[in-house]
């Protein structure tokens, strides 16, 4: 058993390197791994190539340091609805081991378990620890402004580059001949970016009540520079979840009885000032905004639209052809590359088609039993009423994310999006009080 000196040590370690990996979370950084007997040429799409992300490396470290340190407050994962997602949780990854086996790409189905390895560990060591919850967000605005700052001079660059999307793969939005680059700041697409951002918009707000008043200028600025970016990320994903996860956050802040008048004030600030900067958004990008929208105008857009129905059917018909266990752990775009059409495919964006067609009926069964888990966590809470601030808006970014599930399949294939889910579901099942205070 560790001293307690070395215990302190290794856990400031831990949480160092947790502020790390929400930092970099969203960000494309990544190292490439050359594994022995990898067949990259199978692979459909380029960037399935095997890679480590920066954020997985951080967490890898804080997970290891937090499990020499003994794993503090392991206990309260062992009773009730957090021991059934614990046990759900530990049984989705292990069904997904297992579908190497009948996977037809198994060195992709192997890199991929790896990750899924880390983000649960990461959720488990998240729900454990006592990290501040500002501290947390704080980190998250960090790396969050650096992509905003990034973003701003993607914009500023963009009158020297000639955009030609079907050339490049750069995600555009399209006003006639003209075209406007969809902000990726450090990310590797704008609607991953719009997820972060998204959850980020709706966590800030928590630090009002942690700050003094002279730092309020600087967060309500912050806010505001994550709403103009997650705006300019034209990611209707991203604009749905902070819509429908922020009035989430909100129903649960009355629901604990959290929207006194020194909290609702600088809340109410904030609304109306995003209300402005809303409107200057759409009367400068009006005609990319109804372009955006009127899918049919604009070619690039149509085909987009029905990429996304095709691989949706697919998807169906994948699950029809083996409904029990699926065809395996990130084999979707293999099968369907190989035996369906014959051509490269992208992800199913729905996460609920994807997670049905790799994992079949036992992974469905799975999923729902955490849903119901984190949902039923919710309900003990909404019937006590006794919802700090910080679940709140956690909740608030669960929903956001289960709202972008339903539209893109980031929070189940990429590094990026798995962290981040498995950031706020392990937040969320926090137990205690003292979990959620802010240093």
């Amino acid at each position: 058993m560790a001293s307690p000196r070395l215990t302190s040590r290794l856990l400031a370690i831990s949480r160092a390197a947790t502020l790390i990996t929400i930092a970099v979370m969203a960000w494309y950084a990544s190292l490439p791994l050359n594994l022995p007997q990898f067949d990259t040429a199978s692979l459909p799409l380029p960037y399935l190539a095997p890679a480590v992300s920066l954020a997985e490396v951080t967490a890898l470290m804080a997970i290891a340091a937090y499990a020499l340190a003994g794993w503090p407050n392991f206990k309260t994962l062992r009773f009730g609805w957090r021991r059934i997602f614990t046990l759900s949780l530990v049984g989705l990854t292990l069904l997904e081991i297992l579908s190497i086996a009948w996977s037809v790409q198994r060195g992709l189905a192997t890199m991929q378990t790896l990750h899924v390895v880390v983000w649960a560990a990461f959720a488990l060591m998240i729900a454990c620890a006592d990290w501040s919850a500002s501290a947390m967000t704080l980190a998250l605005l960090a790396g969050l402004l650096a992509n905003s700052l990034a973003g701003f001079v993607e914009i500023a660059l963009q009158p020297l580059v000639q955009v030609i999307p079907q050339n490049s793969g750069l995600s555009v939005v399209f006003n006639g001949a003209e075209r406007w680059l969809r902000i990726y700041g450090l990310s590797p697409h704008p609607n991953l970016l719009g997820g972060h951002l998204a959850v980020g918009l709706i966590l800030i707000p928590g630090l009002f009540s942690t700050h003094q008043r002279i730092k309020r200028m600087g967060l309500i600025a912050a806010w505001l520079i994550v709403g103009a970016t997650l705006l300019l990320t034209f990611s209707r994903s991203a604009w749905l979840a902070v819509i429908g996860g922020g009035l989430v956050a909100l129903i649960l802040l009355a629901q604990g009885r959290l929207l006194n008048r020194l909290r609702l004030k600088p809340l109410l600030v904030l609304i109306g000032i995003g209300f402005i900067v809303v409107i200057v958004f759409v009367l400068n990008f009006r005609p990319f905004l109804v372009n955006r929208f009127e899918v049919t105008t604009v070619p690039f857009e149509t085909r987009a639209i029905t990429d996304r129905i095709i691989t949706a059917r697919l998807a169906l018909q994948i699950f029809a052809a083996q409904p029990l266990t699926g065809v395996g752990i990130s084999q979707f775009v293999i099968v369907a590359a190989r035996y369906l059409t014959g051509t490269s495919l992208d992800w199913v964006h729905n996460v609920p088609l994807l997670a049905a067609a790799e994992l079949g009926i036992a992974g469905i069964v799975l999923i729902v039993s955490l849903i119901i888990s984190l949902g039923a966590i919710g309900v003990q809470r909404w019937r006590a009423r006794s919802i700090s601030i910080w679940p709140a808006l956690v909740g608030g970014g669960l929903i956001a994310l289960i709202v972008v599930m339903q539209f893109d399949h980031y929070v189940w294939t990429t590094p990026q999006g798995g962290l981040l889910w498995a950031w706020l579901v392990g937040w969320w099942l926090r137990e205690d009080a003292e979990h959620t205070t802010a240093s």
